[in-house]
């Protein structure tokens, strides 16, 4: 089955999907998302780029293992804090919303679950625990999402 337009909370504020929810203006109306973080610019445009009433960091990172996404672990933390005190909602997004957009969304619920500072993953039990967290304290996530972060976690 596919998730194009699933639209997975992993907060009340905070949403991973892939290039076609973030293209849907009914489901971000539904979800009231006005933050985007595209993780994958380079493959997927922002379609409200125009309109005032969105905003987006845009992210040029490539999908694959041995690509460092710590880099920009900071920047999106820093972006979705920013939202959350602003009352917004944020779609992390790439373009099938199962490998980039769910590993910022591990980060940043990690921090929010105390870690104080911005460093890679201390151990695999931290991470482990932290999506186990997420996964049964939130809204479920879409199949495809949920396997592809315990694929993450597994490296």
């Amino acid at each position: 089955a596919s998730c194009a337009l699933d639209c997975s909370m992993i907060t009340s504020f905070l949403f991973v999907g892939g290039c076609e929810v973030a293209k849907s203006k009914d489901i971000l109306a539904k979800n009231n998302i006005t933050r985007f973080v595209n993780c994958s610019l380079g493959t997927v445009d922002n379609k409200f780029e125009s309109d005032d009433s969105f905003t987006y960091l845009n992210l040029n990172v490539l999908n694959g293992q041995q690509d460092d996404i710590s880099w920009f672990v900071c920047e999106v933390i820093n972006f979705i804090e920013v939202a959350r005190r602003d009352k917004c909602s944020v779609l992390l997004h790439c373009e099938r919303g199962v490998s980039r957009s769910c590993s910022f969304a591990i980060s940043y619920i990690m921090w929010a679950a105390g870690n104080s500072s911005c460093t890679p993953l201390r151990s695999l039990h931290t991470a482990t625990c932290a999506f186990e967290f997420a996964c049964c304290t939130m809204l479920p996530l879409c199949y495809h999402c949920a396997t592809s972060c315990c694929s993450l976690l597994s490296i």
